[in-house]
């Protein structure tokens, strides 16, 4: 994953924003019996990509000696796209995947707590999200020989929450490293992430 990250401070208040892209390989195994056939086993690779962008916008309600706590309103956006691929080894059971390519956005509401103490500091913000559009399934074509048809994700709920941890040490005044964790709880899908940033100020 390759991400831009910049941010301005106006006082109280602060704007941040991000791009980031990343692809990666899949591997499928998909397990199929027929009545005709028996059991078949179908393996398929394809690349991923994504690109998202976040900006949010922070006003510090709480300062203290060498904490605060600030309100936190964004928006985020991520398209992510499949290269599509056609499966092998499940003879007349192979489909084909065929290429697509889904957009979502949501927005952020929430609050971030952040204490520091001479070069190390640590951070804790919990948001509410809300997802944008239509819906919050992503439909993709399939194809067996000559029919095809679309198969689809379950339905996403619309409104989560979003917890995100950070640690990060200065070892001097224009270098910084970043440790951090975020987990994305929408209805029945969780998703985890962490990473490590080294950050050139000039």
């Amino acid at each position: 994953m390759i991400s831009i990250y910049g941010a301005r401070d106006y006082g109280k208040w602060s704007v941040r924003a991000a791009l980031a892209g990343s692809a990666s390989d899949w591997a499928m195994v998909r397990n199929t019996t027929t009545l005709v056939g028996g059991p078949t086993t179908s393996q398929a690779s394809e690349t991923v990509s994504s690109l998202g962008a976040s900006l949010d916008s922070r006003y510090r309600l709480i300062t203290g000696g060498n904490y605060r706590i600030s309100g936190i309103a964004g928006v985020q956006a991520e398209s992510v796209k499949a290269g599509g691929t056609k499966e092998t080894g499940g003879g007349i059971n192979n489909l084909t995947l065929v290429s697509s390519e889904w957009s979502s956005g949501r927005t952020r509401l929430g609050l971030d707590a952040r204490v520091q103490r001479d070069r190390f500091a640590a951070s804790l913000a919990a948001s509410w999200t809300h997802e944008l559009g239509a819906n919050g399934r992503a439909m993709r074509p399939v194809a067996l020989d000559a029919a095809s048809w679309e198969t689809g994700s379950s339905n996403i709920a619309r409104d989560g929450v979003e917890v995100d941890a950070g640690l990060s040490f200065k070892p001097t005044a224009a270098t910084q490293i970043k440790l951090g964790y975020s987990r994305l709880v929408v209805g029945n899908m969780v998703s985890d992430k962490g990473l490590i940033t080294a950050v050139l100020a000039w």
